[in-house]
């Protein structure tokens, strides 16, 4: 099932589609084209970017992230994502209402990269992004590797919040159960305040959306040419088996 991805942001050097499908659909299409799932970081860089009337600003999507639940440990935001390992299995999960629940082995995984959110956690003041630990986590983009790099790509998207009128950044959480569990982690817009959101149980719908360095010349599609082997690989892992002759033909014949 080919769906339709939507390129909204198109500057020189980075390049983002989003796709209004159900996330495993919408992850094998991105995967499809070559574009890998957006990080929360980049995801604030390119708001900044494209300033807050953008669509990507106005609007939210999954981002590579996971929030997740264990009841011996409490809650975090990780960047390890078995979610994103698992699409199909987790937006199964999600059509069926129920949890995506994770073995204590993929649970030390995703601790492996993460930050603690306190169960109680405020809305963190915009201005304060650069100097508070889960912010700097999130909207970093040198994944830890700059620390100083991190806190000023935190400081510059809290004070491009507080320029567009949001004085804090809430968040959005579930409820430790009795069994550890994931959710994907949505990266609200700024009607609602950019707020992170970590209680959404609604991967069957909503908006998936990918990200890559370089720019294709129009009627360059070389960068966009995947081998039968990858786009094998990347529609078997969410599940399309008994489609993936079509689409198959469909990518190549575009190329």
């Amino acid at each position: 099932m080919a769906v339709k991805t939507i390129e909204d942001v198109r500057p020189t050097g980075i390049s983002s589609k989003y796709v209004p499908a159900p996330y495993d659909i919408g992850r094998a299409q991105l995967d499809l084209e070559g574009y890998p799932e957006i990080t929360l970081a980049i995801n604030a860089k390119l708001r900044r970017q494209q300033g807050k009337d953008a669509h990507i600003s106005q609007n939210g999507n999954w981002t590579a992230e996971d929030f997740v639940y264990d009841p011996k440990k409490g809650i975090y935001l990780s960047k390890v994502s078995i979610i994103s390992e698992n699409p199909k299995l987790a937006t199964d999960a999600h059509r069926a209402n129920k949890d995506f629940y994770l073995t204590e082995e993929q649970v030390q995984r995703t601790l492996s990269n993460a930050v603690k959110i306190p169960s109680n956690q405020k809305p963190i003041p915009t201005k304060r992004f650069g100097s508070e630990r889960i912010t700097v986590y999130a909207f970093g983009t040198t994944n830890g590797k700059d620390t100083r790099q991190d806190a000023k790509d935190a400081q510059e998207y809290g004070l491009f919040l507080h320029e567009s009128g949001i004085k804090a950044m809430p968040f959005v959480l579930a409820g430790v159960g009795d069994k550890p569990y994931a959710v994907k982690s949505w990266f609200r817009s700024l009607a609602y305040e950019s707020g992170l959101g970590g209680n959404y149980w609604c991967l069957s719908y909503a908006a998936v959306r990918g990200v890559r360095n370089g720019v294709v010349a129009e009627g360059d599609a070389r960068t966009n040419l995947y081998g039968l082997a990858q786009i094998r690989s990347a529609l078997e892992s969410v599940g399309f088996t008994g489609q993936v002759s079509g689409l198959v033909e469909r990518a190549l014949s575009k190329n």
